[in-house]
């Protein structure tokens, strides 16, 4: 069974759960949110809600840290509107208000070749992948790792459940069990 589908059936199992799919850019939020239609996309959710002025300058201008202060600071507003509802996944880059993560974690290897395939700040998207597996750490959340790797096409992504990370994925993959992300990294 693919991976979509084993998360198709995480998401199905807990529909009465408020569903948070987390990672750093260029990990595969996008490409996965493709096959959950009833996922949401926090960028696209924020950008909804900013005003045209913004979307114009945020849209027309290089990234530089003064933007990407403007859009953390939307982030940061958009946490207390945004609400994750039940059987709609939350697909973000930032911790929001959640009964289930599910995280993207991405190889080093792997990472390096999509960020340098977008032409993008390796460091930049590493310090936020740091900063995302630290909101994650404390917020004490169950929590179900994905891996992601080099050349990983749809339907065909190794996953696993609670993995412990520098131990192989437990045996029986047939059982929805969330641990804390503290004992993965």
């Amino acid at each position: 069974m693919s991976v979509f589908a084993k998360l198709r059936g995480i998401f199905d199992e807990n529909v009465d759960k408020r569903i948070l799919v987390l990672g750093t850019s260029c990990c595969g939020k996008t490409t996965l949110l493709r096959d959950f239609p009833e996922g949401r996309d926090m960028d696209e959710l924020i950008w909804a809600m900013l005003p045209e002025e913004t979307q114009k300058r945020l849209d027309n201008t290089t990234w530089d840290e003064d933007m990407q202060n403007i859009w953390r600071q939307h982030v940061i507003d958009a946490k207390q509107i945004i609400k994750i509802e039940p059987g709609h996944p939350l697909f973000a880059a930032t911790l929001f208000a959640s009964d289930i993560i599910v995280y993207l974690n991405i190889r080093e290897e792997t990472l390096r070749e999509r960020v340098k395939k977008r032409g993008e700040d390796y460091a930049k998207v590493a310090a936020n992948n740091e900063r995302i597996k630290e909101e994650i750490r404390v917020s004490g959340l169950p929590v179900i790792v994905v891996d992601i790797m080099v050349g990983w096409k749809p339907n065909a992504l190794p996953y696993h459940y609670g993995r412990f990370l520098g131990q192989p994925p437990p045996n029986r993959t047939d059982t929805f069990r969330c641990i804390r992300l503290s004992d993965c990294f």
